[in-house]
C-alpha cells in the first residue's frame, strides 16, 4: 500500500513538471522579444529575459538555462565582468550544473525545485525569487544563457495530437 502510494505520488511530481516543459516549450513565442540582449562591459551578451512582461506569467517562478559548449569559452573569471557566484565553475558536469543552481538560488534567496542536466538543456527551475532580483543578480551571469517566467497554461483543445497548450491572456481566455 505504502509503495502504490509513493508511485502515486511520484507519478503526480512527474506530471508537474512536465507540465513546466510543455510550458517552457508551448508558449506564445511571437510575443518574445527578438532583439539582441544588452552587452555587458566586456562586450559579452546578456542572458534574454522571456515572459517577464507577460500577464500569465506565474510570479516568483523562473527556468534558468545555462549556454552549454562553445558559448561557455569566452566567460571570464577575474575581471570585473566575472560572474559573483563560484567564479570558477562552468555548467559542463552534472555535479556542477547542480552546485551552480543551488549556489545561485542562495544568492538570490530562492528554491530550486529541480535541475535539468540532458544533453540539449542544462538548467533549473527556480521558485519563491522576486523578479528584480533574477532581472539584477542573474541577468548579470555570464553562464546563463537565458530566464524565462513560468506561464499559466489553459488546455482548451483536444486534437487528434492530443491537449494542445494555450498560454492564458490577460483577460482570462
Amino acid at each position: 500500500m505504502t509503495s502504490h502510494r509513493n508511485v502515486i505520488r511520484i507519478s503526480i511530481f512527474a506530471a508537474a513538471m512536465s507540465g513546466l516543459l510543455i510550458c517552457v516549450a508551448g508558449c506564445d513565442r511571437t510575443r518574445l522579444d527578438t532583439t539582441a540582449p544588452p552587452l555587458t562591459s566586456a562586450g559579452e551578451q546578456r542572458p534574454r529575459l522571456y515572459n517577464f512582461d507577460n500577464p500569465s506569467r506565474i510570479p516568483g517562478r523562473y527556468l534558468v538555462v545555462f549556454k552549454r559548449g562553445n558559448a561557455l569559452a569566452p566567460v571570464p573569471k577575474t575581471d570585473p565582468s566575472a560572474p559573483y557566484v563560484l567564479p570558477d565553475l562552468l555548467p559542463t558536469s552534472r555535479e556542477a550544473t547542480y552546485a551552480l543552481a543551488w549556489g545561485m538560488a542562495s544568492r538570490v534567496k530562492g528554491t530550486v525545485a529541480l535541475v535539468f542536466y540532458h544533453d540539449d538543456l542544462h538548467a533549473f527551475a527556480l521558485f519563491n525569487v522576486e523578479q528584480q532580483t533574477v532581472k539584477d543578480v542573474l541577468a548579470n551571469d555570464p553562464r546563463i544563457e537565458y530566464i524565462e517566467a513560468e506561464m499559466r497554461i489553459v488546455y482548451d483543445v483536444l486534437s487528434p495530437a492530443g491537449f494542445i497548450p494555450r498560454p492564458r491572456g490577460g483577460d482570462g481566455r
